[in-house]
């Protein structure tokens, strides 16, 4: 099995394709917000080409890099499973071409096609698997570092 939603590509280049083509193409200056925390989720987001950094404000003013997301990365996923707000901020870092896609449109085209739809959702959570991996690693390093302190 694959690790990364950029590999759905190479596993169905034809469902990879016709899911792109739901969305729309957006060129965004540096330091441009594709959306904010706490905003509502009515999209989610490809990258073609530049970077986008995930961003969470621990403080006022003060922000933690969660994530630099590359050409091929997937984003803004959550909104295709509640109707939440967003968990966390999205900014280009550069000058970032997207795709953004519509979850209504993104919905019914993974209800049509269920094989990709399978992969898709065992992609993302595999990818949330290794995010709480990371996580758990990282709370137990602080642990430790207290513990010793």
């Amino acid at each position: 099995m694959s690790h990364s939603l950029q590999d759905l590509a190479v596993l169905h280049p034809e469902g990879w394709a016709a899911m792109l083509a739901l969305g729309e193409h957006r060129t965004l200056a540096p330091q441009a917000v594709v959306f904010a925390d706490r905003e509502p989720g009515w999209h989610l987001f490809v990258v073609k080409a530049g970077l986008i950094e995930i961003l969470k404000e621990t403080a006022p003013g003060i922000e933690l890099r969660l994530a630099i997301l590359e050409a091929g990365a997937v984003f803004g996923e959550g909104a295709l499973f509640e109707d939440s707000l967003r968990s966390a901020t999205a900014r280009s870092f550069k000058e970032v071409e997207l795709i953004e896609i519509p979850v209504t449109a993104l919905r019914e085209y993974l209800a049509s096609n269920p094989a990709f739809a399978l992969d898709f959702y065992r992609l993302l959570c595999g990818r949330l698997h290794r995010i709480m991996a990371d996580l758990d690693a990282d709370l137990k390093t602080l642990h430790r570092r207290l513990t010793n302190a």
